[in-house]
């Protein structure tokens, strides 16, 4: 089984064309992992290699399997996927157990026979499409004791192949180098690479989202230079659906694509330790770990949480609720009442100063007298023609002059007297 989101989804693998197998509960491809490696000295089988991948060779997986109902750990075949493991090759090497290793990422896959003897090796230029068969220049023995050694980010053009050597003289260590540069002879250029997305359906977008590379072409033989950015070029984000969801703990997923929960499984069981109460969506849904999708209205719906109580606090969390209304009952009316409070302040603090400012203003030794201004007399015609004089003078004399200021008083001039000399 495989899946592609964490664990959300399982599927069976899709076996190889040429197997004759249909992915199904009758025939199925059987991959061998740890378990086979444990159990592999019961039929003389080394399984030295486990299953084989780099984030730097994008899509690339080797390893064994078989072919079948279950597994069968005295078959074992060499299998590759270049697509991420949604589809399977079958290169059809001889049965039995390999070594592989990765190179010039992901453009060289080199395999050779995990076996007393070493004769030959396979290789392939096209992510692992064909293998070529060449011949190693050895004597008559030649034992593998360490394998391939090759850079584990398959960024080097080189394999190692550490063993001993045997003829009628002796044994002895060898190291073979497997120099690929001269395989491949020329730089990539641009027109050599194929963007690559990284699911088979296009449309499919495993934990929220969807990444593209550049990949060498299967018909160019060439290798990347120094410096190849095996990073996404493209980035893309998806909104989220169920397939971004799973179900939690205690339920089971339907045919219908819901949750229900399991049968005798409380769900308050699950409470962390000391808590009172603990959140769970109401569908029984929950974001798969490391989803990075886009909120949407599905998810948005199915992701509705809901406080429930922990065991044996059933009865507490009813009080609970209870004193917690009548707290923010208390606040909301503490606040109320300080407001009126405040208010009430303002206004004694504006009627006192306001009786104060009277007060002062009626007892203040400073009096102003009011000036009256009264419009003088006018005087008639005849009057001024005859009487001028007389009526300026009876106007003028109407008028109190104001009082005469007071002199300073007189004071005799200050003589300076000067002491004498001795």
């Amino acid at each position: 089984m495989i899946t592609f989101n964490n664990g959300g989804k399982w599927s069976r693998l899709h076996p190889p064309t040429s197997s004759g197998c249909h992915g199904n509960s009758e025939c199925s491809l059987h991959l061998h992992l740890h378990y086979s490696l444990l159990v592999a000295s019961e039929y003389n089988r080394s399984y030295s290699a486990p299953l084989l991948s780099t984030e730097t060779a994008v899509g690339i997986i080797i390893g064994h399997g078989s072919y079948g109902v279950t597994r069968n750990d005295s078959e074992p075949r060499l299998v590759v996927s270049n697509d991420g493991g949604y589809s399977w090759m079958d290169p059809g090497l001889p049965v039995g157990t390999y070594v592989y290793g990765i190179a010039d990422y992901g453009n060289i896959i080199v395999v050779a026979p995990d076996s007393e003897n070493v004769e030959y090796i396979w290789f392939s230029h096209n992510r692992g499409e064909c293998f070529v068969k060449q011949l190693l220049d050895t004597t008559e023995f030649f034992s593998l004791s360490r394998g391939l050694l090759m850079d584990p980010r398959a960024s080097s053009l080189t394999a190692f192949m550490m063993g001993v050597e045997g003829n009628e003289t002796g044994d002895e260590w060898r190291m073979i180098t497997l120099n690929f540069k001269r395989l491949l002879q020329r730089k990539c250029v641009p027109s050599d690479y194929q963007k690559w997305v990284e699911h088979v359906n296009k449309d499919a977008c495993p934990l929220g989202y969807r990444d593209t590379y550049n990949i060498t072409k299967s018909l160019s033989i060439c290798y990347n230079e120094q410096g190849y950015k095996y990073k996404p070029i493209l980035n893309e984000r998806c909104d989220c659906s169920t397939e971004d969801l799973e179900c939690d703990y205690g339920y089971n997923r339907t045919k219908d694509d819901t949750c229900e929960r399991m049968k005798g499984y409380n769900l308050a069981d699950d409470c962390p330790p000391g808590a009172k109460y603990f959140n769970r969506t109401k569908s029984g849904f929950r974001l798969i770990p490391g989803d990075r999708c886009l909120p949407s209205s599905v998810s948005r719906q199915l992701l509705k949480t809901e406080q429930l109580p922990c065991v044996g606090h059933e009865e507490e969390a009813g009080f609970d609720n209870a004193r917690e209304a009548i707290r923010r009952a208390g606040v909301t009316a503490g606040r109320v009442v300080g407001g009126v409070i405040i208010a009430l302040i303002v206004v004694a603090f504006a009627v006192v100063a306001f009786y104060c400012f009277l007060r002062c203003r009626e007892h203040s030794p400073a009096t102003y007298e009011k000036v009256l201004y009264q419009k003088l007399p006018m005087v008639d015609a005849a009057a001024a023609a005859g009487k001028k004089g007389t009526a300026v003078a009876q106007t003028m004399t109407s008028l109190t002059p104001p009082p005469p200021l007071p002199q300073p008083p007189h004071r005799p001039p200050r003589t300076l007297s000067r002491t004498p000399e001795l």
